[in-house]
């Protein structure tokens, strides 16, 4: 992975053009971009040079901050070699305080070119020192502005066969050494952190339930509901929650308060808060730039019906209306909000049936007329979140005579039930348990149960004493 300037701007250094100013006897750094190396030929008493001072300045001209992807410095600050040499009748290119300079205590000359025009992907940068003889010839100041192009003006560039620069000591940074394995780099970074935010909102990819199917966890399945998304307030210099359908899911990293329906709630943080403060607190991808979240609807009413989710981070060109280098993943509402399904198990009664031996005497045992009470369970399963869920705290009350099991249905209505874990209430008003109580069940991804309809039993018995 590409480490350094480079691989933190994605990008090489800009090229800051020095000029010499001859009256202070030093050099100024100014906001221009020099690609050719500078000009010291023209006129020898005031030349400019070109001088990557974004390495270890992060304000490397005037009005220019280079933001917060700069992690420098990179370089300590430039000293000059030779202080004597700043005494009259010495080049200026020998006074290299807060310039880089080579072994011979001479500036170093900085040069871009690239194979093809106006691709930014494919520069070269060439750190040319002028060698033993302090000569060195470079490509021609009157150059159009940016990089020199190799394939359609070859003679433009440096021509290392120059008399001049025989024994220059040249080192290139080619497009394949910052780019392409910084851009692998950062398409693998990006993708993990989408995957991060992923799991975040849904749960890890390799949870499964005992059918195979994939366990809705993370904030959504805590929560049973999509979060919001909230967008930054510039008037009031505050976030809140966005009346579109774009922004930054909050509630990963900042608690909601209750109080929540049985078996929901805020279980997190899911994510580590992001750097940054007021509007620049969001999450961001490899290349430093907001990661976008917007829902799709099928019913504007209910913001809670939205049907995906997308998540989308720029790619390289930091542009996410192009699209040929974004990178997405997506939640589907079908993947955590299960339509039409119903959770199905048994209730068991225990208790033995009464026999008795008709006639008596004659061995023949038959089930007695009167018989041990009903013992009668009330179920509530909270499948969905609030107020608009009424059937969550509608109970199914079954009867299950003595010696028999009666199979149960919740909800009792067919309408959404959230995947994730799912609180399961079982209140017995005649009789007791008579084994562990199930206070929870799995709802998988697609619409599974754990415990799966035959082992979902509860086993109740009649009360003590009771007798027919």
């Amino acid at each position: 992975m590409v480490r350094g300037y480079a691989g933190d701007m994605d990008a090489l250094p800009k090229l800051y053009r020095f000029n010499w100013d001859e009256a202070n006897n030093r050099w100024n750094s100014v906001a221009d971009e020099v690609y050719n190396g500078g000009d010291v030929e023209t006129d020898p008493e005031h030349p400019y040079i070109g001088q990557p001072r974004g390495l270890w300045e992060k304000q490397p001209a005037d009005g220019e901050d280079l933001g917060v992807l700069w992690k420098g410095p990179y370089l300590d600050y430039p000293k000059a070699v030779f202080d004597n040499r700043y005494r009259e009748g010495f080049s200026p290119l020998w006074k290299t305080e807060g310039v880089l300079s080579d072994a011979w205590g001479r500036a170093l000359f900085f040069v871009k070119e690239q194979d093809n025009a106006g691709d930014p992907n494919s520069i070269y940068l060439l750190v040319i020192s002028a060698g033993p003889d302090g000569m060195v010839k470079l490509p021609d100041p009157s150059s159009p502005p940016g990089p020199l192009d190799r394939t359609a003006a070859p003679s433009s560039c440096y021509d290392k066969n120059e008399i001049e620069n025989q024994d220059n000591i040249v080192l290139e940074i080619a497009p394949d050494e910052w780019y392409k394995s910084n851009l692998d780099a950062q398409n693998k970074q990006t993708r993990e952190i989408l995957e991060k935010i992923r799991t975040a909102l849904i749960g890890p990819p390799d949870a499964f339930d005992p059918s195979g199917r994939r366990i809705v966890g993370g904030y959504i399945g805590d929560m049973g509901q999509w979060p919001a998304l909230w967008e930054w307030n510039a008037s009031d210099s505050e976030w809140a929650i966005s009346s579109g359908d774009e922004g930054q899911p909050r509630s990963l990293w900042i608690s909601e308060p209750g109080p929540f329906d049985p078996g929901f709630g805020w279980r997190g943080p899911y994510m580590l808060k992001p750097w940054g403060t007021g509007e620049d607190e969001v999450l961001r991808d490899a290349w430093g730039e907001p990661v976008k979240f917007e829902f799709e609807y099928d019913d504007l009413d209910d913001p809670q019906l939205a049907i995906k989710l997308t998540i989308t981070s720029s790619g390289r060109d930091k542009d996410p209306d192009t699209g040929g280098d974004n990178i997405e993943t997506e939640i589907t509402s079908n993947q955590w909000l299960i339509q039409g399904m119903q959770v199905k198990g048994s209730v068991r009664n225990v208790t033995p049936k009464v026999y008795e031996e008709d006639p008596p005497g004659s061995g023949n045992w038959v089930q007695a007329q009167e018989q041990p009470g009903d013992a009668i369970v009330t179920l509530k399963l909270y499948h969905r979140p609030g107020e608009d869920s009424p059937e969550a705290s509608v109970p199914v009350t079954v009867e299950v005579p003595a010696g028999e099991s009666v199979p149960f249905t919740l909800p009792a209505t067919t309408e959404y039930i959230c995947a994730g874990t799912r609180r399961l209430e079982v209140d017995v008003t005649a009789g007791d348990l008579a084994g562990p109580a199930i206070s929870s069940l799995i709802i998988g991804a697609w619409g599974t149960q754990s415990p799966v309809e035959e082992k979902l039993l509860i086993f109740v018995k009649n009360p003590p004493g009771e007798s027919p």
